[in-house]
Formats: structure tokens, sequence, C-alpha cells
């Protein structure tokens, strides 16, 4: 139809006598492109009802039918009749084009009532059906990605990333390496990226993990967004674990590890800031001339971003503090079960394990204490703390210690051993031995200034202890009052236990002072 005028030609049919000859000149005609569909709805909607229903009863193309009848269940608001018309001209050999526009405000409507499935079927079918015909704008896939990040939404979050993030399109090219993707559309936003590597990695999808730490890599900064980068560094190698990659995991574990100030020794913090930036500045200022002196920037290889080293200068760690327990769970039930192979196997149990946290980095004490502890193996696992530390003697105390998570598990699994009714009397004398050295230990290294977690799970060890006296838990409580003043505004710390411990505690008459300090929580 020609450009002079829909609203003329649509206003003429309906307040005139249909003539049927001019009539096949012009609306029995299909349109040609969404352009046309568009002009027509927009003149379509500005008629009056009644010039609008004589629109309709002259024979008008199937295709502005269709899309009329899709206006008109757009505003009856039924979903499923809405969703059938829809999926029905888009996949059928008979269906009729339909405004993109009209499709993408009822996707737009699924996604904001949180109904992300049939939104994601739709997306697909309009993707398959006719791609140059039909799209979402960038604003439709950005909200897709925001809820499917706020629902936790898998397939909605999938869909994101094989359209936006590393669009399909790219290896229907023989010639696509896998390196680059020249066909990424536009840039999501940090967040989004690492709430999207989280869903991949709760179920156990680690591609799109590595696809999107290649995509943050290439286009944000480690060093500006360290936050961001760790949490995706961190569902990497959860995705891998819970897939059970083992290696994998591993491999990605040391390198994340090796990137923490925690496990190297003491620098200040403004001095790994001003070497972060200098190496930051002059690798960019060498990035830019590779760039520049390359036939195939997209996919050179030897262009590398996000580089924080310098030849010859010692590396500078991005991350402050260690990689805790709680940051890799998938990764623990890893560690635990290969522990757990070990230890059936019943030879050389400790030098295999510590071997094995030799060969790798001295962070893997922690998880395979914790897989040790959680098996009520206390003695094992204090025995691999002893060997593992003389394996790095290079590593200060402080340094392999550092997050004090080794003597949090230690101290739990001795409380829960007190607490087994199996308990011979040799085993409660080495048991409390062991929770003295232990002790001992903990107050070499931090003293002063145990973590609260670490003070609280030795509290609980020794009211668990039958041999505990009175005079040694209240000596230790005022030991951690008066540590606490020195090292906090507070003049007192808030101890919270349970309300069993805290009835022991009430028994042991350890003073009004103390007890003031101490409150009791729910044993859940």
């Amino acid at each position: 139809m020609s450009k002079r005028g829909y609203g003329g030609f649509l206003r003429r049919y309906s307040s005139i006598k249909s003539k049927p000859i001019s009539w096949l000149g012009g609306g029995s005609v299909a349109p040609a492109t969404q352009d046309d569909l568009k002009r027509f709805l927009i003149e379509y909607q500005n008629l009056s009802s009644s010039q609008q229903d004589r629109i309709t009863s002259q024979g008008i193309h199937p295709s502005y039918l269709a899309n009329i009848k899709l206006i008109n269940l757009l505003n009856s608001g039924d979903n499923i009749s809405t969703f059938t018309h829809i999926a029905h001209n888009l996949t059928k050999k008979d269906g009729e084009i339909l405004s993109s526009n009209l499709i993408e405000r009822y996707i737009v409507k699924l996604i904001s009532t949180g109904q992300l499935s049939p939104a994601v079927t739709l997306i697909h079918t309009m993707l398959e059906s006719d791609k140059s015909s039909y799209g979402l704008s960038r604003q439709t896939w950005s909200f897709l990605a925001s809820r499917a990040c706020e629902l936790g939404d898998h397939d909605a979050a999938t869909l994101v990333y094989h359209e936006i993030i590393d669009p399909i399109e790219a290896y229907l090219d023989p010639a696509f390496n896998g390196l680059d993707n020249p066909h990424v559309p536009f840039l999501l936003f940090p967040d989004i990226l690492a709430s999207l590597a989280v869903i991949f990695m709760h179920n156990g999808n680690h591609v799109p993990v590595v696809g999107i730490q290649s995509y943050f890599k290439k286009f944000y900064s480690y060093f500006w967004h360290r936050t961001i980068y760790r949490t995706i560094a961190l569902a990497k190698i959860e995705s891998q674990a819970k897939a059970g990659l083992f290696s994998r995991a591993l491999s990605d574990f040391v390198s994340l590890a090796w990137q923490h100030r925690g496990y190297r020794g003491l620098t200040k913090g403004s001095v790994v800031e001003h070497n972060l930036k200098y190496a930051l500045d002059k690798n960019q200022k060498s990035r830019q001339e590779a760039i520049l002196a390359s036939n195939d920037p997209l996919n050179d290889s030897t262009i590398e971003y996000n580089k924080y080293t310098l030849p010859g200068k010692t590396f500078q760690s991005i991350f402050d503090g260690v990689i805790s327990i709680a940051d890799t769970p998938y990764f623990n039930e890893l560690i635990r079960s290969k522990v757990k192979q070990v230890i059936a196997e019943r030879s050389s149990v400790t030098e295999r394990l510590v071997n094995f946290i030799s060969s790798n980095h001295h962070g893997l004490t922690t998880p395979v204490v914790a897989a040790l502890c959680s098996d009520g193996l206390v003695f094992e696992a204090w025995a691999v703390v002893n060997q593992a530390r003389a394996s790095f003697p290079r590593v200060h105390k402080k340094v392999f210690f550092r997050g004090g998570e080794v003597f949090v598990q230690m101290f739990k699994a001795i409380k829960a051993k007190f607490n087994t009714s199996e308990i011979t009397a040799s085993e409660l004398r080495q048991l409390s031995e062991l929770l003295q050295t232990c002790r001992n230990m903990c107050s070499e290294t931090y003293d002063p200034g145990w973590s609260y977690e670490c003070r609280l799970a030795c509290l609980q060890a020794l009211l668990a202890c039958p041999s505990s006296l009175g005079q040694e838990i209240r000596l230790y409580l005022y030991e951690w009052i008066s540590e606490h003043k020195s090292h906090s505004r507070l003049q007192k710390p808030l101890i919270a236990l349970t309300k069993t411990d805290y009835e022991k505690l009430i028994s042991i008459n350890v003073g009004d002072t103390i007890i003031s300090c101490v409150y009791p929580i729910s044993e859940n």
C-alpha cells in the first residue's frame, strides 16, 4: 500500500459504502513489512468504534484482521486466548503476520506479572519464526534479564545468555572461533551478570558461567568491579563443582585464592591499590597499541584484557580477605566426597590429604578440615592442620590461619564429640587436651584479637566439656571482655548462646558482669 495515507484510506472505507474492486487494491493486500502494519494499526486505533466495525466488516486481508483481533484480546486481558492466538500465527504455515510491537507488548505484560515461562516460550517462537520480522527492544531484553535474576528463572536466564551475552547467531558461522562474539547487541549491567551467573551456578550449568566471565573480562574492569568479579569467579567454581567437574573447580579455586590478599603476606592496602592502578594503566596502553596493530582485534587471542601484572614485578592480589567456607558450599561438598574416598581406602590418609593441599594451595586446608570435622574425625583433622602447616614453612601462621575458620571448625567438632553418649574416659581426656591445644594455637596466632566466631565456638566447646571448671570458663569470659574493650568502642561484647548453653553458664555462677554480656537465642 502506498504511503499516501492509511488514515484517509481507512476513514474513506469506514464511512462510505465499500467498493470491492477499490478495496482489493488496498486492504486486501498483505502487509509487506512491520512498518506497514504499524501505520495501519495506528490509524485503525484512531477511528471511532463504529468506523472500526465498518472496517472489519469489509474484505480486508486476514493479516490485518489477525492483528485487530490481537488488539481486542490484549484489551480484554484474556491471557490464554492471547497466547494461543499469537502462538498459532507464529507457528502455523497458514499463520498471518502479526505486529511485533503488539507481541512485545504482551510479552512485557507476562514478564511484569512474573509469568516468565510463557514469555520465554513466545520469544523463542518469535525468533524461530522469522527473526528478521520479529524482535524485542533492548528495554524488553533488559527487563527480562532483570526479572530472571529477581525470580531465579533458569530458562529466562538461558535465553538472555544465548541472545544477548553470547548470541547463538555467531556459532552459525563456521569461521567463528568461539572467543569474542561479534553479535553482542548491547551491554548488560555488571550486577545483572553476577546474578545470572548465580542462577546458572545453582543449576550446575557451568558453560554459561564461563561465558559470562569472558564477557565480563572483555567489557568491564575486574579492578573497578571487584565484588561483581569475585561473585562471578566463585559462581564458576561452584557451577563446575555442582556438575562434578572436580579438576576444573579445583584449578579455578586455586587461581582465585591467589587473587586474595589474605593468603599472602601483609601489605598496606594503599600500596596494593597504587600498584594495581599502575599495572592497570601500563597494560591498558599496551593493549590499545596491540588493538591498533591487529588485523582482527575482535578475535586476536594475544590481546589481553584485565591484566594486572607487570614483567618482573610481584603479583598483586585484587581481593581482600580469603575464600570462606560459606563462599563455596558445592565445592566443599565435592571436597568432602573426595575426602571420604581417601578415608575409605584406609591408606596413608593424613599424608595423602596433606599432599593434596601442599600440591595446590594452603587455602584448601579449611575445606579439607571441615570435611573431616563434619564426619567427627577431629584428631585426623588436627593432624592434617599440623602437617599442612609444616608443608608451608614460608607462610606465616597468621597468613596460614587467616580467617580463623580452621579453628572454628575444630571447636565445633570437638563440642559435637563431647555431646556424644558413646565417648569413653580415654577419649574425653584426649578431647580435652585437643581443645586446650587448639586454644593455645589460636591464642598464639591471633593474640590479641580472636574473631567473634572463634571466641564463641571455643566457649561452646568449653561448656560442652565435662571436665571444664567454672573458674576456667569465668577466666575465659573475662579475657574475652577485656580483649573486646581494647578493640571496640562498645564496652562489652554481646554473646549469643543457645538456651541450653545459656542455662549451663547460669548454673556455673560466672557473675552478673559476665551474664550481662550474654543472651539466649533459639536452638534452631
